[in-house]
């Protein structure tokens, strides 16, 4: 359970007092600024800039990071509300023909709807006519890159330090998240418990419970962790814990720069292994591997914290081989000579399968 700590510097209720000032302050302004145009020197230029701004502010407060920056990035390149029209959208989507381009579009239009009085007439005439796009569902899917153990413990050897080997089996064992995993805490862990069950002794999985506070949709969850990542997970927190006095219980345990990890993650992986590998990649491996471990598609679900299954679904991508393998183990057993079909009573078998073909 997490606990926090709060340093009072001001009288609380004068805080509360300016803030909601400020705030009722700002909020005048702009209904002021948007019946009188030019009043206050200000015209709908400046307006605009504050719609944008207020729209970024939404992105930043709403949306993962990497999402909020990719859609603003959109959001510039398309010149903000001001030249957000159904000829315009037409032409970006041309250009810009992948999901996170429609994705941005639905945004800033959720965003117009939702925030509609803030805009001029003009403005909102050009916005009524752009239609909600969709994507042709004509292309075929991208099968999800992942890794196999194997590949992990390549992987590992190459990574330069310690932190770095560690994040890697906390993705690949956990099937966390990016903006999951820098949050995680050693209280989230339930280190104790599993060193009293023997979890070290390789008898007991640990447990991870990912916090609403961080976790996607505010939906928090539990996820079983095999004894080889709690064992290496916990040594790193003791570890940090003996050596560094600013490091709590209460700590992120991976606060080093996500940039910097995503760089190393690629370029080893690239070297490595010779394939694209993300921390999302480390993810589709966790779900990966649990399926071919044979975890049942709704067991899996609820460890990724999708909310709908289709979404799971995308990690049965096992090839031939594995298929063929788990038939042959179904199949053919030493008891299957005993299932053989007997012959009809009034037809004779005659050794040659070929008579029967067409």
């Amino acid at each position: 359970m997490r606990t926090f700590n709060y340093k009072i510097t001001a009288t609380p209720n004068t805080f509360l007092m300016k803030k909601k000032k400020i705030l009722s302050n700002q909020k005048v302004f702009i209904l002021i600024g948007i019946s009188f145009g030019n009043t206050f020197g200000r015209g709908p230029s400046y307006m605009l800039r504050e719609i944008d701004k207020k729209y970024r502010e939404e992105l930043v407060s709403y949306k993962a990071g990497r999402t909020a920056k990719e859609y603003w990035r959109y959001h510039s390149k398309m010149g903000g509300f001001e030249n957000i029209s159904k000829a315009s959208v037409k032409e970006f989507l041309k250009l810009n023909y992948n999901n996170v381009a429609f994705a941005y579009v639905k945004s800033a239009l959720a965003f117009y709807e939702e925030n509609e009085e803030l805009f001029d007439l003009d403005l909102r005439a050009k916005l009524d006519l752009v239609k909600i796009p969709k994507m042709k569902g004509n292309k075929k899917q991208k099968e999800p890159t992942y890794i196999s153990e194997e590949e992990l413990e390549l992987l590992a050897k190459s990574m330069p330090e310690e932190k770095h080997r560690i994040l890697l089996y906390c993705l690949f064992y956990t099937g966390l998240r990016w903006s999951e995993v820098f949050q995680i805490t050693p209280n989230d862990f339930d280190f104790n418990d599993w060193v009293q069950r023997k979890g070290h002794e390789n008898q007991s999985m640990g447990i991870l419970r990912v916090p609403a506070s961080i976790a996607k949709g505010k939906k928090s969850r539990t996820i079983s962790v095999m004894p080889k990542a709690m064992y290496l997970i916990m040594n790193y927190c003791n570890y940090r814990l003996s050596k560094e006095r600013k490091f709590t219980h209460d700590s992120r345990i991976f606060d080093f720069g996500k940039t910097d990890w995503s760089v190393l993650l690629r370029e080893t992986a690239q070297r490595v292994l010779k394939k694209h590998i993300t921390t999302h990649s480390l993810r589709h491996s966790f779900a990966t591997l649990l399926v071919k471990r044979g975890i049942p598609i709704e067991k899996v679900q609820l460890l990724l914290g999708h909310s709908n299954i289709g979404t799971t679904q995308i990690y049965f991508h096992l090839n031939f081989e594995d298929v063929n393998q788990a038939m042959e183990k179904t199949f053919l057993s030493s008891h299957s000579q005993s299932h053989q079909p007997s012959d009809s009573p009034t037809e004779k078998r005659t050794g040659s399968i070929l008579k029967f073909l067409p």
